[in-house]
């Protein structure tokens, strides 16, 4: 499929690939044939240990990652790939509904029932690339260094400290005037 001429591609930006961290291969094939056909470039990997490198090489815009089926633990990898690289999605798929009240798991950005409608997989994607897409443009106008809103609060405050007031007293202690 050619990407460029997808009507969805010119939203997408340059960057539509998606990594697929998953070891059963009927999901990758799935999943591979329905984001395609949004227009996304599914790139498959099945080595847990690898999935660093491949971001590295790949430069994804998103993961999508199951970290229930390795040997290694699933979310010490999710944590490991935070520390590497923390502005990369990453969607966690999995079977197992009990999941999401893991509190490890927050540091993924979404949490995806496996099945075998993809609807909801599709959505979260479409949801955080968006995201990503507005906060890459609303920063991109700062160069990096310079004065961006937060810089510019931060130096106001500075200048402009708001004023102090003396701590309530004590219940009990009465205050002379």
């Amino acid at each position: 499929m050619n990407f460029e001429s997808h009507p969805r591609y010119s939203e997408l930006g340059k960057n539509n690939k998606i990594l697929l961290l998953d070891p059963d291969e009927a999901i990758q094939l799935l999943y591979r044939d329905e984001l395609s056909e949004e227009g996304y470039e599914v790139i498959p990997v099945t080595e847990a240990a690898q999935i660093i490198r491949y971001i590295e090489a790949y430069e994804p815009a998103l993961l999508v990652m199951e970290t229930g089926l390795y040997g290694r633990n699933g979310l010490r990898l999710l944590q490991d790939i935070r520390r590497a690289h923390p502005d990369l999605p990453v969607i966690v798929c999995t079977a197992d509904a009990s999941f999401k009240m893991e509190p490890n798991v927050q540091i993924a950005d979404d949490v995806v029932l496996k099945g075998m409608s993809v609807l909801e997989l599709k959505e979260s994607i479409k949801n955080l690339l968006s995201f990503k897409s507005l906060v890459s443009s609303a920063t991109a106008s700062y160069p990096t260094g310079g004065d961006t809103p937060l810089k510019r609060i931060h130096k106001l405050d500075a200048k402009h400290p708001l004023p102090t007031t003396k701590p309530a007293p004590a219940i009990g202690h009465r205050e002379e005037y």
